[in-house]
């Protein structure tokens, strides 16, 4: 089974990507489903959410995508996730993988670079698109077309 827990600032994403990438495995013939972890619900300050789909390769994925690089910082962001196979961070800066767990793969895309490349307002989110387009290309677990479908 595919896990990808999804972590963001207040309303700035969390929750809808997990929902847009429920509805992609959905729309690939894959059962879908997203939901908040227990406990994250009451978050001050930023949201969690995990979509959860079966795997279509002989591997599980276990990914946890981060919005907000601060957030690797504290601790629960990393409950239950002892060992992901991919982390993937918004930020612009390269990130040092001396210190990350072994086997665990560490990619960064800038998100906002994109968006403001792009020129794009409005709508969801705005983090949400290149960080589920980043996380389809790292992980190949799910093709573009079908996020595409998913996010209209």
């Amino acid at each position: 089974m595919n896990e990808v827990r999804f972590h963001a600032r207040k309303e700035q994403g969390a929750i809808e990507a997990a929902k847009i990438l429920a509805g992609a495995y959905r729309l690939s013939g894959r059962d879908g489903a997203w939901f908040i972890p227990n406990g994250w619900e009451r978050g001050v300050n930023f949201d969690a959410a995990t979509t959860v789909s079966e795997s279509y390769r002989p591997n599980d994925i276990k990914a946890l995508v981060i919005f907000y690089l601060p957030l690797l910082e504290i601790p629960d962001v990393w409950m239950g996730f002892e060992k992901p196979d991919i982390v993937l961070v918004n930020t612009r800066s390269s990130l040092e993988c001396e210190g990350w767990r072994e086997n665990t793969g560490l990619a960064t895309v800038d998100a906002l670079g994109l968006i403001k490349h792009a020129g794009v307002n409005g709508g969801l989110p705005s983090l949400v698109a290149p960080m589920l387009g980043a996380y389809a290309a790292v992980t190949g677990s799910i093709l573009g077309i079908h996020l595409m479908d998913a996010m209209t």
